[in-house]
C-alpha cells in the first residue's frame, strides 16, 4: 500500500502552535481519568525584592497504579500589560532555585519551564499521596517604568487531571491597594473571575475557588492573580532580560504580516513582510527558524519525544540575505543597507520549509513557531492556509 493510502488511513490530527505569543487555532485536550487532585493548596510570601517564597501542598488520589506526578514550573511567561492605554504581551524569564519535594523525584529543564518527575520510577502507588513543593521564584525586575505589579500564576493550566479544591495564601511585604486585586481562572486567556473568593487581613490575601459540579478547576484550568502598586513598591530587584519588552531596544515593528500555506505533502510555503523603524544604527534584522530538536506527543495517555529535521530552500528578500544554521535554527539575517533613523524600512522574505515524514502512523501533526523576535510587535497578522 503506498504512502497517500496510508495517509488517508490514518487518524489525522492537527495542531497548531504559535511559540510566544500561544495563539492556538484550536487546541486537542487530552484528559487523564486515571488519577485527581483533592486538595491543591499553595501559600506565597512576596518580597520586597520581587522574589516569590512558594510552598504548594497537593493531595493527590490514584485511581490506576502510578508512579507519581509530573509538576511543570514555568520560566519563560508571557503577560498581558496595558500601557499607554494599549494592551502589550511582555515575555519574562524568571529563576528558579532552592527546590525542595518530600518525596523522590529528577528535574528536567527546558527553555521554557522546569519539570518535576516526583515519584520512585520503580514502584507504583494507589490511593492516597501528599506531596509538597517548595521553591523560589524570582521575578527580577520589570522594566515598566509606570508601576510595579505581581503577576502569578498560583495554579498554572497545564494539569491534565480534575481539580477538587483550591485554597490559597499570599503574604504581601507592605500595605497595597486592595482595589487592584484581580484574580482570573479557568483555560489559558479567560477572565472569568466570580468563582474566587478571598479575604485580606494584615497583607495576607486567603481565599478558595468555589466548586462547580464536586470541582474547582477541570483539567487544563489554571488560577491567576495580577496586583498592580505603585512604581518602586519592589526594591533591589535583580536585572534578568525581559523579552518582547514594552520600551524595544533595537527597532520599532509597526507592523508584521505573515501568509503561510500549508500543502498535503507536509511543506510549506511562507511570505512574511516587516516594517520596521530603527532606533538605534543596527540594520539586521535576525529570523530564527526552529529545524533541529524534539517536540512532545501525547499517544495513548503517554507522552513521547519526537525528533525533528526541517529543511529550508529558496529563501528571498528585497534586501541582503546571511544565511546559517546555530543550535538547531536556521538562522536568515536580513541587511539593510540604509541607515536612516527616521524613516520606516519594509523587509520581505519568502521561504519553504519541508517537515518530511513524522513517521508515527497515530496521528499526523503541524507544529511550527511563526515568531522569534526578541522586540515587540504593534500590529501581528498572521494567515495560514491549510490544504483539507
Amino acid at each position: 500500500m503506498n504512502k497517500e493510502n496510508n495517509m488517508k488511513k490514518r487518524l489525522i490530527k492537527l495542531i497548531i502552535l504559535l511559540s510566544c505569543f500561544l495563539f492556538p487555532f484550536f487546541n486537542a485536550y487530552a484528559y487523564d481519568e486515571g488519577y485527581e487532585i483533592e486538595n491543591y493548596d499553595v501559600n506565597i510570601k512576596v518580597n520586597e525584592n520581587h522574589i516569590l517564597n512558594i510552598t504548594e501542598t497537593i493531595d493527590v488520589y490514584y485511581k490506576e497504579s502510578r508512579h507519581g506526578i509530573k509538576r511543570n514550573i514555568p520560566i519563560k511567561n508571557t503577560y498581558k500589560r496595558t500601557i499607554n492605554n494599549e494592551s502589550i504581551d511582555v515575555e519574562a524569564q524568571a529563576k528558579v532555585s532552592n527546590i525542595k519535594v518530600n518525596e523522590q523525584y529528577t528535574n528536567e529543564d527546558s527553555y521554557r519551564e522546569i519539570v518535576l518527575k516526583i515519584g520512585n520510577p520503580k514502584k507504583k502507588i494507589t490511593g492516597k499521596k501528599q506531596y509538597v513543593i517548595s521553591y523560589d521564584y524570582d521575578m527580577g525586575e520589570d522594566y515598566i517604568e509606570d508601576f510595579d505589579d505581581l503577576y502569578y500564576n498560583i495554579i498554572g493550566t497545564n494539569w491534565d487531571c480534575y481539580i477538587k479544591n483550591v485554597t490559597f495564601n499570599i503574604t504581601m511585604p507592605k500595605d497595597f491597594d486592595h482595589s487592584k486585586i484581580n484574580f482570573t481562572m479557568g483555560r489559558y486567556g479567560s477572565t472569568f473571575n466570580e468563582d474566587v473568593q478571598y479575604n485580606i487581613e494584615n497583607n495576607i490575601i486567603s481565599g478558595y475557588v468555589k466548586q462547580r459540579e464536586g470541582y474547582a478547576l477541570n483539567p487544563y484550568e489554571g488560577l491567576t492573580i495580577k496586583i498592580e502598586f505603585d512604581e518602586g513598591y519592589y526594591t533591589n530587584e535583580n536585572e534578568y532580560e525581559w523579552y518582547n519588552s514594552p520600551h524595544a531596544e533595537y527597532f520599532d515593528i509597526k507592523k508584521y504580516d505573515i501568509n503561510a500555506t500549508l500543502y498535503e505533502n507536509n511543506t510549506m510555503h511562507v511570505e512574511e513582510k516587516m516594517v520596521v523603524k530603527h532606533l538605534k544604527y543596527y540594520r539586521d534584522m535576525y529570523i530564527r527558524i526552529p529545524v533541529k530538536g524534539y517536540i512532545n506527543r501525547k499517544v495513548n495517555s503517554k507522552v513521547k519525544k519526537q525528533l525533528i529535521d526541517y529543511k529550508i530552500t529558496n529563501v528571498k528578500s528585497n534586501n541582503k540575505l546571511y544565511k546559517y544554521k546555530y543550535d538547531g535554527k536556521y538562522t536568515i539575517q536580513i541587511s539593510d543597507e540604509d541607515e536612516s533613523l527616521d524613516k520606516e524600512h519594509e523587509y520581505t522574505l519568502s521561504y519553504d520549509i519541508d517537515f518530511g515524514d513524522d513517521l508515527d502512523d497515530y496521528s499526523d501533526l503541524f507544529v511550527y513557531s511563526f515568531y522569534d523576535l526578541y522586540e515587540p510587535i504593534k500590529d501581528f497578522n498572521l494567515k495560514l492556509t491549510i490544504p483539507k
